[in-house]
């Protein structure tokens, strides 16, 4: 519950933080990868209720971070922080994988200005988005993918495969 309430509080003043705003993302990441250990599916036993609170709280957290336009983060800092929430995919617990799903969305069909390199850099979350397990979710990712091909590559099945293999990265 500290931990919690600790977070929230220097969310507040992240854009204050300057150069030690560094130090709380990479502590925002090893708490992201941390949490996601201890709530992996081989546990015989369900993860304790503080480790799904703290998973919910840190991507809430970082998806007010990267949405946020006035947020002084970086567009690589973004990217990582993004990169390192992939980890929900595996997760037991559905609200931080559909918090974190619904901010990838966000970030690359939002109405403000497109970040190139951003998006570039996380289409693997994207990616995840396709496959999501939550028919809604995984619509809304392919009504945006089909979107992309019909304007850059033509209608149809030969569009779509002509966009994933002229623009997609392959990594």
């Amino acid at each position: 519950r500290g931990l919690v309430l600790g977070m929230q509080l220097l969310s507040g003043r992240f854009a204050h933080l300057g150069e030690h705003r560094k130090a709380l993302t990479a502590a925002v990441n090893t708490l992201i990868e941390r949490s996601a250990q201890g709530e992996r599916p081989a546990a015989a036993d369900p993860p304790p209720d503080g480790v799904a609170q703290v998973l919910v709280e840190v991507t809430a957290l970082v998806s007010a971070w990267i949405s946020d336009p006035g947020s002084s983060l970086k567009v690589q800092e973004k990217a990582v922080l993004v990169n390192k929430l992939c980890v929900l995919e595996q997760l037991r617990n559905p609200g931080p994988y559909r918090v974190f799903l619904q901010t990838v969305y966000d970030l690359i069909s939002g109405p403000g200005p497109h970040e190139p390199e951003l998006v570039s850099k996380v289409q693997r979350a994207w990616m995840i988005g396709l496959r999501c397990r939550d028919p809604q979710m995984r619509r809304s990712f392919f009504r945006y993918f089909e979107g992309l091909c019909t304007k850059d590559a033509g209608r149809g099945v030969a569009g779509r495969v002509a966009y994933i293999i002229a623009k997609q990265e392959w990594d």
